[in-house]
């Protein structure tokens, strides 16, 4: 059985990273966190609790950085009464507009985290900083060379960080993978196999913390598109090439082609999460 490969074309979002060199661009990231921050406590301040809510849901990214800035203050024996009352409110706010378990996730994670785990852990936040620096360079320059090395890194500490177990940091670096591998900068050399997986760790990893986020919704339908044209281990090319050899290669399928490509004919919109260490 041969099956056609629809055509795919990518739609790359923003990759935006703290380290980046670009000063406009680091200023705009920092001023939307200074914006949330101040609306925060200013809410926060008259216990606007549906302020709060809309807050978490407009400046989503900002508050998933904040919520973990303020568990490492508290992990770090930093909390005082301020930290403990804004984490309350964060988890609050979280809870009755996203309803996942993000916040507690994160909690559990810092409250189990062993002096050597959180200095290594600290040391691979810096390495990703750095690294994301670089990646962001590289994706300007089109450097084609330097994207795979550099993507081969992020690989590494995505690993290094499940190790540890921090699977939020695991996942931005899974993402800066599939950015440094993703076919608008690599054209003709791009491998739809390799983007794919990467993708798939991505999701599996935001999975993993249950943080459904905005770009977790945007991500797992490309995931799903792409594995459902075959692309990836997880594609269905490959699940029917496996099922085609059980049976002796009855089936036909050749040259590692499976079974059908995604319906309803939408183009995947794969968008890079940006790379943003958690500001305190």
């Amino acid at each position: 059985m041969r099956i056609e490969r629809r055509p795919l074309r990518l739609l790359v979002g923003i990759a935006l990273c703290v380290t980046l060199s670009a000063s406009s661009t680091l200023a705009a990231v920092q001023d939307k966190m200074a914006d949330f921050k101040k609306q925060w406590a200013q809410a926060s301040s008259i216990n606007a609790k549906e302020e709060m809510q809309r807050l978490v849901r407009t400046f989503n990214e900002e508050a998933i950085l904040r919520v973990i800035a303020v568990l490492e203050k508290v992990s770090a024996q930093q909390g005082n009464e301020a930290i403990f009352k804004e984490l309350g409110e964060l988890r609050a706010a979280w809870d009755a507009t996203i309803k996942s378990n993000f916040v507690n996730n994160v909690e559990r994670y810092f409250s189990f985290l062993n002096p050597s785990a959180r200095t290594e852990r600290a040391t691979l936040v810096r390495t990703y900083g750095r690294v994301s620096g670089e990646l962001a360079a590289a994706r300007t320059a089109r450097d084609l060379s330097k994207l795979r090395t550099l993507g081969a890194r992020f690989e590494q500490l995505a690993e290094q960080f499940e190790l540890v177990g921090d699977f939020y940091h695991a996942g931005q670096s899974w993402g800066n993978a599939v950015a440094a591998n993703h076919p608008d900068n690599m054209g003709v050399q791009a491998d739809l196999n390799k983007f794919a997986d990467l993708l798939g760790e991505f999701i599996r990893t935001r999975e993993q913390i249950d943080l459904k986020d905005a770009l977790y919704g945007l991500n797992k339908p490309a995931y799903d598109q792409l594995t459902a044209q075959g692309y990836g281990k997880n594609g269905v090319a490959a699940a029917a090439a496996g099922a085609g050899h059980a049976s002796g290669g009855a089936s036909g399928a050749s040259g590692g082609e499976g079974s059908a490509g995604a319906s309803g004919g939408g183009e995947p919109a794969i968008v890079i999460p940006r790379g943003t260490r958690p500001s305190g």
